[in-house]
């Protein structure tokens, strides 16, 4: 404890960020503070044996909905218990295609089949959304620690040695 205080005296308090440091970091590196993109979409993976086309059909037609379509001829078990509901997905965690796909779609709208390993998938896009940009205020903690870090190590580095140029050793053998 006594030695952190010490560290904390020495080093730290001597490492300033000023607001003008932040402000241009933040305006040089909004794209970092940008809200993270996600997707709320649902999918079914057909079952093999299942004619994909006429399940859709039946989808857009409206006489069987959805979820019960990916309760009754999804692959995936999860699938089935959620109504093939994929909620929150991170955007960059999706694959181009799927991106692409969700991304040519209406909130609410079906996507033509895909084939996919051996199987075709449907989805529907329930929402996209953008993300909250964090505001400068918001953002200044997390900037003022980037900016400090380093200096941190430069001047702990510079206390280091100059108590290494201090220090006297005496061995005695």
């Amino acid at each position: 404890f006594l030695r952190q205080r010490m560290m904390h005296f020495m080093v730290a308090r001597k490492v300033v960020v000023s607001p003008d440091e932040v402000d241009m970091y933040y305006n040089a590196h909004k794209d970092e503070f940008a809200g993270e993109k996600t997707a709320d979409f649902s999918l079914i993976a057909f079952k093999p044996g299942v004619k994909p086309e006429n399940i859709a059909a039946q989808i857009k037609s409206g006489s069987i909905s959805f979820e019960e379509a990916a309760a009754q001829y999804s692959l995936d078990p999860s699938g089935q218990k959620s109504g093939g509901r994929v909620e929150m997905a991170p955007w960059k965690a999706l694959g181009p295609g799927m991106r692409k796909t969700l991304e040519g779609l209406k909130d609410g709208e079906l996507s033509p089949l895909i084939p996919v390993q051996g199987t075709k998938l449907v989805l529907r896009r329930n929402a996209v959304s953008e993300g909250k940009a964090l505001s400068l205020q918001e953002a200044r903690p997390r900037i003022e620690e980037i900016l400090r870090e380093p200096r941190l190590e430069e001047r702990f580095r510079e206390y280091s040695q100059q108590l290494r140029e201090k220090a006297v050793i005496d061995i005695r053998l």
